[in-house]
């Protein structure tokens, strides 16, 4: 006899993350149009989000084979990773914390079309990655981390 049991996502986003985070992601929903599940990466505007209390980033998404470059990244996560990242791909930076698993992340965002969320290992970080549209496609993706 096989029971039906509740299959929990990759990086399921639980219910009681990180306020700063919370806020993203609520800004995040109301920028949705319409009927809309994902909102338009044209609407985003990080400086409305300054004051969320986490550093923000922005990964663009391409397909054929789908690869991730990030695009923008917050003052204290350059700091945190040691390294500039802007402008390289996900599959081109090293893993470590602030951005351990970020490509198998981004790749579950683009896949479950939904927002994801990760917590460090050591739990010295949290982050969520958040769908953007646009050109037909989840074509960017909009990042939150909050630093414990």
């Amino acid at each position: 006899m096989t029971t039906k049991s509740a299959v929990l996502a990759p990086f399921a986003v639980p219910s009681d993350m990180d306020a700063g985070l919370a806020r993203v992601r609520d800004h995040w929903l109301d920028l949705r149009r319409g009927q809309a599940d994902i909102p338009f990466a044209d609407d985003v505007k990080l400086s409305v989000m300054e004051d969320a209390d986490v550093d923000l980033m922005i990964a663009d998404v391409f397909g054929h084979p789908t690869r991730f470059r990030i695009a923008i990244v917050g003052r204290r996560i350059a700091g945190q990773y040691g390294q500039l990242v802007e402008g390289l791909f996900a599959d081109e930076i090293e893993p470590r914390p602030p951005l351990d698993y970020l490509l198998s992340q981004c790749a579950a965002t683009i896949e479950g079309r939904t927002p994801t969320y990760y917590r460090g290992t050591h739990s010295s970080h949290s982050r969520l990655l958040l769908p953007l549209w646009g050109d037909g496609h989840i074509n960017a993706l909009l990042g939150a981390i909050s630093f414990s």
